[in-house]
């Protein structure tokens, strides 16, 4: 397990159509979302995670490098997130810059429209300054703004699909990793449960023990994943004690998948949810400014 969700499939580039939606031949049928590169047509560059601040989106020389791939996350009514393979943060107007993604936040939202001209633009869901634009790149510190729709190639994106990302499988009864995506810092790109504390991926297993209805237990060894006895202004868990199914102390609530294949795990003693700290403790849901990404769990195969 690679400490990721999203993995990008080796592709030889397709002749590039300007304005147009280009596809990659795959050897075999897809799976996952799209990947996709998003070139400039007027600045012959790719949108890039930032290189001095990681959370402002650039345009940079096309290198076929993890900081310029996006993940297209789907929605049903066509429009879609572009989540950054490198750290899985999400593509934010109107100013562009990567935040943690929200299924929520309609600036997180956005959809391909094709122009008079036949050419491919990055509309955001919002209204007004709606289209990716470069315009102003470069001056008095812009970088990737939105503007009004307009007749110009600086509006103009070649969008091409590069790879599939690998769907995260069904964990039921599976011995398993917990990967917290990035969420308080920028380095925090490769996050897992390790025992009762956080480190590298791919951490330790825990064994998935199904309860019905969506409740399990989270076992290592002979002990099981509970509220730590004791703790009051921080809950902590801990691994220790005998294993009980009716301990309502052990039973986690697997709730979702979201829309970026993402869980909460909700302990029913205490209604709060797991999430990640130099040790693993219990909030409320949506604490810490109510950021979905700091408590959603990938669940892998171990």
């Amino acid at each position: 397990m690679s400490g990721r969700s999203s993995g990008v499939v080796a592709a030889v580039l397709a002749a590039l159509t300007l304005g147009a939606m280009t596809t990659v031949p795959a050897s075999a049928e897809p799976a996952g979302n799209p990947i996709v590169e998003l070139k400039s047509v007027a600045r012959d560059q790719c949108m890039t995670r930032g290189t001095v601040d990681p959370f402002e989106i650039e345009l940079a020389d096309c290198t076929g490098a993890a900081p310029q791939r996006w993940e297209k996350v789907g929605l049903p009514n066509g429009q879609f997130f572009l989540r950054n393979v490198a750290d899985r943060w999400c593509a934010t107007g109107e100013w562009l810059v990567t935040k943690v993604c929200d299924e929520a936040d309609r600036l997180q939202r956005w959809e391909l429209v094709t122009d008079a001209s036949g050419a491919t633009k990055l509309k955001l869901d919002t209204v007004g300054y709606t289209y990716v634009d470069t315009s102003w790149y470069g001056e008095y510190f812009f970088k990737l703004i939105t503007q009004e729709p307009q007749d110009s190639d600086h509006q103009r994106w070649v969008v091409t699909e590069v790879g599939r990302t690998t769907p995260l499988p069904d964990t039921t009864g599976a011995s398993i990793t917990l990967e917290n995506s990035r969420w308080w810092a920028v380095e925090k790109t490769d996050n897992c449960a390790v025992g009762t504390g956080m480190g590298v991926c791919p951490g330790s297993p825990f064994q998935r023990i199904e309860l019905g209805g969506g409740l399990v237990q989270l076992k290592v060894g002979e002990h099981c994943l509970r509220p730590k006895p004791g703790t009051t202004a921080v809950e902590f868990v801990d691994l220790a004690g005998d294993c009980a199914a009716a301990d309502p102390g052990q039973q986690w609530q697997v709730e979702g998948p979201d829309v970026f294949g993402g869980h909460l795990l909700r302990n029913v003693a205490t209604g709060k949810y797991l999430t990640p700290g130099t040790s693993l403790c219990l909030y409320e849901k949506g604490a810490f400014s109510g950021g979905p990404q700091l408590q959603r769990w990938y669940l892998h195969r171990a």
